[in-house]
């Protein structure tokens, strides 16, 4: 049978949740993880992704594991985060259970290659929409409207992006992260001022110890970290560039694209997604609206 529009409406609010007796907040803790019905003998046209990923009964996921709030692994090694439960939301509707979501952690700079390579069937890692990556891969979503901001420590005197322009002010950004290009033109001497590192969680260190001023990341990425970290750090200023999350796949797969967007759309409906990102330990009062969707291409 084809699997029904509202599977997420009438079952996100009975999500199972599983407590693991640790707060979603603390620095490595397990967190709640939910799950969601899963298709049985979803019906996709013959040749489809879905189709395909259907009759496999799994699906390669690349996602972050280092990142509090959208995909960071727990004490057990269990991945938890809003990525992590879209990306199960979307393995559901094709009939595939949690248990057989094969997630590859997928660092920034290798998030094109493995979605070429076809090392993964889909992306959904903090994965910014930007031109530059639109011609190599295609972007399902948005799912999460953003944009790239500041995190200082919390005895810092910088207020916003404008005292960045200072060539001893070193920020810290990610390795392959859009911010490392749109950073820039606010500051003095850009390849003095941008240290890059290959995971948040050395970036975050590198704050915490003095080695940097300032990270300039996704205000979603912040807004885990500052979670995970309370009374170490704050976000500062306004965003310095427009950074949506979208879900990352093979160029030219418009079936698929639109099957996620249909995902998407309706996990905000229902309100499976405001669960997942309460879930996630975000602030309640950050819950974004649905973005409307782009047209798969």
């Amino acid at each position: 049978m084809k699997i029904g529009k509202n599977i997420f409406s009438i079952g996100a609010l009975m999500s199972i949740l599983v407590l693991a007796g640790c707060s979603a907040t603390d620095a490595g803790a397990d967190v709640p993880v939910a799950s969601y019905p899963v298709a049985e003998n979803p019906v996709f046209n013959e040749g489809t992704t879905m189709a395909k990923l259907a009759e496999n009964g799994s699906i390669r996921v690349g996602v972050k594991a280092d990142l509090p709030g959208f995909g960071l692994k727990g004490l057990d090694g269990t991945l938890n985060g809003v990525d992590i439960d879209l990306a199960k939301m979307i393995a559901a509707k094709l009939g595939i259970t949690a248990d057989t979501i094969e997630f590859i952690e997928t660092p920034s700079k290798f998030r094109e290659e493995n979605i070429l390579t076809g090392k993964v069937d889909m992306i959904v890692a903090t994965y910014v929409i930007n031109d530059a990556r639109e011609e190599r891969v295609a972007f399902a979503g948005p799912y999460y409207p953003g944009g790239s901001g500041l995190m200082v420590r919390a005895d810092s005197d910088i207020t916003g992006i404008e005292d960045l322009n200072n060539p001893n002010m070193k920020v810290c950004t990610g390795i392959g992260s859009i911010e490392s290009q749109f950073i820039q033109p606010f500051l003095s001497d850009s390849a003095e001022q941008i240290v890059e590192f290959d995971s948040h969680t050395k970036c975050t260190e590198a704050l915490k110890n003095g080695q940097v001023d300032v990270m300039a990341m996704t205000d979603a990425t912040l807004l885990g970290l500052d979670a995970e970290n309370p009374g170490l750090y704050k976000i500062v200023g306004e965003n310095f560039h427009e950074a949506n999350f979208g879900v990352g796949i093979q160029h030219g797969d418009t079936e698929f694209c639109q099957f996620i967007e249909d995902v998407i759309v309706e996990a905000f409906d229902s309100g499976a997604y405001e669960e997942a990102w309460l879930r996630a330990g975000l602030s309640s009062e950050k819950v974004p609206e649905l973005p409307e969707q782009m047209p798969c291409k």
